[in-house]
């Protein structure tokens, strides 16, 4: 009989990928430092502690489609991350 694997002590932060290339946008939510890192040009860090409410990430949403690195995709990759980090429901 073998013995079961143990999970390993070290959180690991999720990440979410855009693309499947080795370059690709991602997104990391880091739930030890409870941050949310945008790794798109570079890498954009945001206090999770921030985003309480639907409204407040519709703030973030807005905020950063105004960066000039931002796109469509890109931002529904973020709204898709802190959505399900937060438990917000987003209907379509």
């Amino acid at each position: 009989m073998s013995k079961p694997q143990e999970k390993s002590q070290e959180s690991k932060p999720e990440e979410r990928l855009a693309h499947v290339q080795p370059d690709a946008d991602k997104i990391v939510m880091d739930t030890e430092r409870g941050t949310c890192t945008l790794h798109f040009r570079y890498p954009y860090e945001i206090d999770l502690d921030r985003i309480q409410t639907q409204e407040n990430l519709l703030g973030w949403v807005r905020h950063l489609a105004g960066k000039p690195w931002m796109n469509r995709e890109r931002l529904g990759l973020f709204i898709d991350a802190v959505a399900k980090h937060k438990g917000f429901r987003i209907q379509m």
